[in-house]
């Protein structure tokens, strides 16, 4: 399945499990219409805030998908945190910073799940970091 169709179709998804290693971030989703999928991400810039609680009110999420040159200033080729202190703290709430230093046209998205706060971020090269598969 493709990335942004995948996004379109997957508000109101629950994340049941977790895990990273050796670069290769995995999410295992189930959506609204109970199809479970795992997002198989490659990745070195994540960041996590997962509750431990595994409920459905704890860890319902929808995805957001950032095209960081949009969003953050940038000087000689890499990214740079805003000189506005607000922006710089909104900057930080949605892991914008995880881009901070790296270089614009090398770094091009930022993924999120988002839900009550951020569960997880990740930065991506490209969208076909993000490999999508159907679980059964």
């Amino acid at each position: 399945m493709d990335l942004d169709k995948f996004i379109e179709e997957s508000a109101e998804s629950f994340l049941y499990n977790y895990e990273y290693s050796d670069g290769l971030l995995s999410l295992y989703v189930e959506t609204e219409q109970v199809e479970k999928f795992s997002l198989d991400i490659n990745t070195s810039l994540i960041s996590f805030n997962v509750p431990k609680e595994n409920s459905r009110a704890q860890r319902t999420f929808y995805i957001e998908l950032i095209d960081l040159s949009e969003v953050l200033p940038s000087n000689n080729g890499v990214y740079i945190p805003s000189f506005d202190f607000p922006k710089l703290m909104a900057e930080k709430r949605q892991n914008l910073n995880l881009a901070y230093g790296l270089r614009f046209k090398e770094f091009k998205y930022l993924i999120s799940l988002k839900g009550s706060s951020v569960l997880c971020s990740a930065i991506l090269k490209v969208k076909s970091d993000v490999v999508i598969r159907v679980l059964e």
